[in-house]
């Protein structure tokens, strides 16, 4: 569509007063990528953040406050936070075995396995209890089973139980048997 020279000029104008373009787009109902391209050649200040706040944000990192902490006491975003102190050298949180992670790793201390239909939420508690510890998971018939090694047996049985109730081809738990790693001479 053609627009008269006069609307881009308001549409330049109101940018270079620091409307956003978005802003703008929908002041003028006017697509915002024609908003975009008619200024092209104008800087933005929409997302031009003070430097006194930039020292704050990098000094309260560098003092150990979190960087999601930092965002809530500024009223920045995390992702903000974050880009203004990606060069700062920050420790991780508590990255041990904690809440949900460390009751599923009791449970499968005690039994030997955890089949993931029976709790909500395994898979990425899981995925942390797999960074510390040997444990190996099958995956069949959309099912996954979570167990340590040398529980095989306790975990293909309790899988069988849960899974067939009625009736196994012997095909069936030969692919059940190798998913597990459970060969004829064990």
């Amino acid at each position: 569509m053609v627009y008269p020279e006069e609307i881009k000029q308001e549409v330049r104008n109101s940018v270079s007063n620091g409307l956003s373009k978005i802003d703008t787009s929908i002041k003028f109902r006017i697509p915002y990528y024609t908003i975009k391209d008619w200024t092209r050649d104008i800087k933005s200040n929409y997302h031009h953040y003070p430097v006194e706040l930039k020292r704050q944000v990098r000094n309260l990192v560098r003092k150990g406050v979190t960087k999601s902490d930092v965002a809530r006491i500024t009223g920045l975003r995390f992702v903000t936070v974050s880009y203004f102190t990606k060069d700062i050298k920050t420790r991780r949180g508590n990255t041990g075995l904690r809440g949900k992670s460390l009751e599923f790793m009791k449970l499968l201390v005690q039994r030997g396995y955890i089949i993931s239909d029976e709790v909500k939420q395994l898979v990425p508690c899981m995925r942390t209890i797999m960074k510390y510890f040997p444990v190996k998971k099958v995956r069949f018939r959309q099912r996954t089973i979570w167990y340590l090694p040398g529980k095989e047996r306790e975990a293909m049985q309790f899988f069988l139980e849960k899974s067939y109730k009625h009736s196994l081809t012997y095909n069936r738990l030969n692919l059940i048997r190798k998913a597990f790693g459970i060969t004829e001479k064990n």
